[in-house]
């Protein structure tokens, strides 16, 4: 069934692939660049239906696993909304209130349904016993989904980056993963591989659907695998896992709001066009961006004593990596305006 499951994966997620101009243009969903020194630089029109090339064999996947177990169809409920809603940003715009609205209700209706979607406590490497959270359980958990959400949706600004890491995250929860959940993360690791292939080639964009409705997934994804997990994941485990987008998102809404902004307004001073300003190829600021993803979350899988070091050499080698990128491009600013 798994081999079937996954062939029909490769045929629907190559399919979109192939034909995501004619769908971008049905959908009303195709991102046009900006006029110049606009925010979107991209060449062309580029359609954004990334996201339903995961996301339809994913929520194949849970509609089979749902039939031995009906949970996941709640959680395949939720994802659809995640994509309808990013949709509709897509094509007309919504505001950030009312997509936060939207999210925080339907993760807290599957929250309180089902108890596998909340962190009851936290379990770290270097304690003996976990932290209950009680109370504060659905909460915590909630904000942590949302969290993950808008880090990664402010990551998808350059080809290759989310579908990277949500390609990493999966390979990565399919070790710790109870048998019941590797027909999902099977499909959404060949789904997210596939459309990698094209994203990065330009021919798409995964789009708010896709961003929205991918991050949810793999965030609720994370949290069942922490829950059930045989082999034992740790909470800051996770922490390293999703480190470079969430602190990036920590630190723009932080500059934002210190600076009377918006905090989820859109700019060009993400780490991700620090990475591509100073780099000769956008390829080689993937690199760097996946290589910072890639091995820290590796070793910390592999040795999970490691995970409270790499914790703070991670935060101590991105403060001193954007302090370097941001200090170049403020050259850069003050050498143009006395040209």
């Amino acid at each position: 069934m798994l081999e079937l499951l996954l062939a029909l994966t490769t045929m629907v997620s190559l399919g979109v692939c192939l034909l995501a101009g004619p769908l971008g243009v049905v959908l009303d969903v195709v991102d046009c660049p900006s006029a110049s020194g606009g925010r979107k630089r991209h060449a062309r029109p580029t359609p954004m239906v990334g996201g339903f090339a995961v996301i339809v064999p994913a929520l194949l996947a849970l509609a089979m696993m749902a039939l031995a177990q009906p949970g996941f169809a709640l959680l395949g409920g939720a994802v659809l909304v995640m994509l309808a809603m990013g949709m509709v940003d897509d094509r007309v715009g919504l505001g950030a209130g009312k997509r936060l609205v939207v999210a925080a209700a339907v993760l807290f209706g599957l929250m309180a349904l089902l108890p596998a979607f909340t962190l009851t406590s936290l379990r770290f490497t270097f304690l003996d016993t976990p932290v209950v959270l009680g109370a504060w359980a659905l909460p915590f958990t909630l904000v942590s989904v949302l969290g993950l959400q808008n880090a990664v949706n402010m990551a998808d600004g350059k080809n290759g980056l989310v579908l990277g890491m949500g390609l990493v995250w999966t390979v990565l929860l399919g070790f710790f993963a109870p048998g019941e959940m590797v027909p999902l993360l099977s499909v959404l690791a060949v789904a997210q591989a596939v459309t990698l292939v094209f994203n990065l080639r330009g021919k798409l964009f995964l789009g708010d659907a896709g961003s929205y409705s991918i991050s949810v997934l793999l965030g609720l994804a994370s949290i069942y695998v922490y829950n059930t997990s045989p082999a034992g994941l740790f909470a800051d485990m996770l922490v390293v896992w999703f480190f470079l987008p969430v602190i990036d998102c920590l630190r723009l809404i932080g500059s934002r709001v210190w600076r009377r902004q918006t905090p989820f307004a859109p700019d060009r001073t993400h780490f991700h066009h620090y990475l591509h300003a100073f780099t000769p190829r956008w390829r080689y600021g993937l690199a760097l961006y996946m290589t910072l993803v890639i091995v820290p979350s590796v070793i910390v899988a592999v040795y999970p004593p490691a995970t409270p070091l790499l914790l703070v050499t991670l935060l101590v080698f991105y403060a001193g990596l954007y302090a370097y990128y941001a200090r170049r491009t403020a050259s850069c600013y003050a050498l143009f305006a006395r040209r």
